[in-house]
């Protein structure tokens, strides 16, 4: 039997030592990842209020005043969208809420008594892929186009907008 010179082949050691360096490049890499689809995810957030602030403007000029509810089949609101469901404008009905289309916000409008004032507010879903999202976790934009952010422990944030 013929001994060759070299192996042909990786010793445990050496396996060991490539999946180590792919672990610690995994533990250094995820995080980063996924805090870059939070971004991602809170960027609709942000195009989903810009959205109702641009239809509450145009709601004012035809009503001289802001629109109450942002969802009701039957009243006027801003986004018309029927009990049975179903996306229209990137946006979903979810019993008597507005939500952003892959369920990750929930979208509320606060008006003062004579609506000629509104705030739009965007909460991440507890149960939603954003519940994770400590940061940011109520987006507020109003008619004056002023914006604010909420982390989960309720403090104010400047990190989001």
């Amino acid at each position: 039997m013929k001994n060759p010179k070299y192996s042909k082949g990786m010793t445990l050691v050496e396996v060991m030592i490539v999946v180590a360096i792919v672990a610690i490049l995994v533990m250094v890499v995820y995080p980063s990842y996924t805090e870059q689809i939070r971004k991602t995810r809170r960027s609709d957030a942000k195009i989903a209020l810009a959205d109702l602030a641009q239809r509450q403007e145009n709601y004012f000029a035809d009503n001289n005043q802001y629109a109450n509810l942002l969802t009701d089949p039957t009243t006027n609101s801003l986004i018309k969208i029927a009990t049975d469901g179903g996306v229209q404008y990137g946006f979903k009905r979810d019993g008597n809420h507005l939500i952003t289309k892959d369920r990750d916000y929930k979208l509320t409008v606060s008006t003062n008594t004579g609506r000629t004032q509104f705030t739009l507010t965007a909460t991440a879903i507890d149960t939603g892929k954003q519940k994770d999202d400590t940061k940011c976790k109520i987006m507020t934009f109003d008619h004056t186009s002023k914006k604010e952010v909420v982390d989960a422990a309720g403090n104010p944030s400047t990190y989001c907008w």
